[in-house]
């Protein structure tokens, strides 16, 4: 059993290590643009949702309660706040490469914007 860890755990070491981005997301995006800059979780942010989908509302609550978990920030939760620090939208028009689950996540240093074609896409991208 013993000869047997050092080999594995080699193979582990070089595969964690040999990804060539530095932004690790699992599972992986069908496409991702990095770009420079990052943004900050603040004390009270503002998150907007678009539209009043019940389990749409459910990716919101999510969201604030892991923020609120992993930091101690407090969000306040608007509708159709365009100056809003996060941005979760259900598309109005399906984006067909999204599917059903998928979502798009665009950061920028001043908002995150998470649209999807359904509540389940918006969920995943909170994640």
């Amino acid at each position: 059993m013993k000869k047997l860890f050092f080999p594995f755990s080699l193979v582990c070491s070089l595969i964690a290590f040999s990804q060539d981005s530095k932004i690790a997301v699992i599972p992986e995006p069908v496409s991702l643009v990095e770009k420079t800059g990052d943004y900050t979780l603040k004390d009270n942010m503002v998150v907007n949702m678009a539209g009043n989908d019940k389990d749409a509302v459910k990716a919101v609550e999510y969201l604030s309660a892991s923020i609120a978990r992993a930091t101690g920030f407090k969000s306040i939760v608007r509708d159709n706040d365009n100056a809003a620090a996060f941005n979760l939208t259900i598309l109005a028009s399906k984006d067909k490469e999204l599917g059903s689950e998928g979502y798009k996540l665009v950061v920028s240093p001043n908002s995150v914007s998470i649209s999807a074609n359904q509540a389940a896409g918006l969920f995943y991208g909170v994640q």
